[in-house]
């Protein structure tokens, strides 16, 4: 009997990661690393990387468990000027285009 070959959509690794990093609990900043670096050699390896972008505070609005946030930004959701932009943020939440 022949083993089929199973694989997977390189979009979809990518939107059940980004979904991680969104939806992941506070405490869960390692993993979130973990996870980026994880699919940043994947996203690499198949020369499908884009970059990625920090999540801002109106992108956790949508979270199912997080509130922490990738950059500050001023009342009117504008980034903020060096160093304030990313002073106390968590740099593990951010998306990957």
């Amino acid at each position: 009997m022949s083993r089929k070959r199973k694989t997977i959509q390189i979009n979809n690794v990518k939107k059940r990661a980004n979904d991680f990093l969104l939806n992941s609990q506070d405490f869960q900043k390692e993993e979130r690393l973990i996870m980026g670096t994880f699919l940043e050699s994947i996203l690499m390896d198949t020369n499908n990387y884009n970059g990625f972008r920090p999540l801002y505070p109106h992108d956790m609005e949508n979270s199912k468990e997080g509130t922490t946030y990738g950059i500050n930004v001023d009342e009117n959701g504008e980034m903020l000027e060096m160093p304030e932009r990313f002073e106390g943020v968590d740099y593990s939440r951010v998306e990957y285009y």
